[in-house]
């Protein structure tokens, strides 16, 4: 499909995070994103405490499965979802993981202001 610069329709983005979702069923690689993505669409539609719930739950899959980057990415959204203290918590584990695995450079250039240096 050509980008013509709107977002995707919701339908469109759910039926691929369901897709994702039955893959990850399948293949555990793909639960912490799955998990993430879920998380961040409730939270982007005012469902904060489900959408931490499950932020929380893709940052215990991708330890469990010891992928740092997705753990990283999970953290961030808690971040989002987090205010105060909890919030820098979150963004500095996130910054530290991505930093380790040497993607931090590279998210922070594809999106400077979630992935800003404290």
């Amino acid at each position: 499909r050509a980008d013509t610069g709107r977002r995707p329709r919701e339908g469109d983005f759910l039926a691929a995070l369901d897709s994702l979702t039955r893959f990850s069923r399948a293949f555990a690689i793909g639960r912490p994103e799955a998990l993430r993505l879920r998380g961040l669409f409730c939270l982007d539609r005012g469902q904060t405490r489900l959408g931490r719930s499950l932020l929380s739950r893709s940052v215990k899959e991708a330890r469990a499965l010891r992928m740092p980057v997705e753990q990283g990415l999970a953290l961030q959204g808690l971040a989002q979802a987090a205010r105060g203290r909890r919030r820098d918590e979150h963004r500095r584990e996130a910054r530290q993981l991505l930093r380790r695995t040497g993607a931090f450079g590279v998210l922070h250039a594809l999106d400077p202001e979630r992935f800003a240096e404290p």
